[in-house]
């Protein structure tokens, strides 16, 4: 029987060694443990967030004339993401890994659904990374309003090269960021393992599905 180690381990090769994970993904398509773990990380990076933004929201005139006792206290707060936070991984999870069965499917591939479900909550690990990284960025830079909280960005993007003029297109070049693409390339490789793809055919099926969630994640996070 698998230790609780060896069902870890597979999350954190996500990272540093990819095959593996795609290996151990193939083998035994695990849900519970990366749901459970990557959800539990998702809460706690979106409490210490909402701390560090805290001084921003109280300044904020939709709040700043509520009374004191109005805003919920911190472990209600914490228990409400705690409780969306899994629930969201596994909505995006259950969507992206039906389409994601269905079009390997159509293209011949030989895979089981849960495989799909299983590697696409394997990936959220570099999601939660690139949060991780915003919430040390906001942990250096500690905004104290809202125009500071506007200025704060992680430049990991096309932002680093190209920063027009256009609010929405200056969004976009920040969401194409290396977190998006890396997401993608691992996205199109694990896909070539498990359904036995040619990796081209695996990166053609994927990429119009990584656009697609690119453009999502913009329309629903405006930066």
């Amino acid at each position: 029987m698998p230790t609780l180690p060896s069902r870890v381990r597979p999350l954190l090769d996500v990272v540093v060694a990819p095959p593996a994970a795609f290996a151990a993904v193939e083998a035994r398509p695990s849900l519970g443990v990366p749901l459970l773990v990557w959800g539990g990380s998702a809460a706690a990076l979106l409490v210490l967030q909402a701390s560090l933004l805290a001084p921003a929201l109280r300044l904020d005139p939709l709040f700043a004339d509520l009374p004191a006792n109005a805003a919920p206290s911190s472990w209600v707060l914490g228990l409400v993401m705690a409780l969306l936070a899994p629930l969201g991984i596994l909505l995006r999870g259950v969507a992206l890994g039906s389409v994601l069965h269905a079009v390997a499917t159509v293209a011949g591939g030989r895979l089981h659904w849960r495989q799909c479900l299983s590697l696409v909550l394997h990936l959220e690990a570099i999601f939660l990374l690139e949060s991780a990284c915003t919430v040390l960025v906001l942990g250096l830079d500690r905004p104290s309003n809202w125009e500071e909280v506007r200025a704060v960005h992680l430049r990991a993007g096309l932002d680093l090269f190209w920063q027009p003029h256009s609010a929405a297109l200056a969004a976009a070049a920040a969401t194409v960021n290396v977190f998006t693409l890396w997401w993608g390339a691992l996205l199109a490789c694990g896909l070539a393992r498990l359904a036995a793809l040619p990796l081209r055919l695996s990166l053609a099926l994927v990429t119009p599905l990584w656009a697609i969630s690119v453009a999502l994640r913009l329309f629903l996070h405006p930066r």
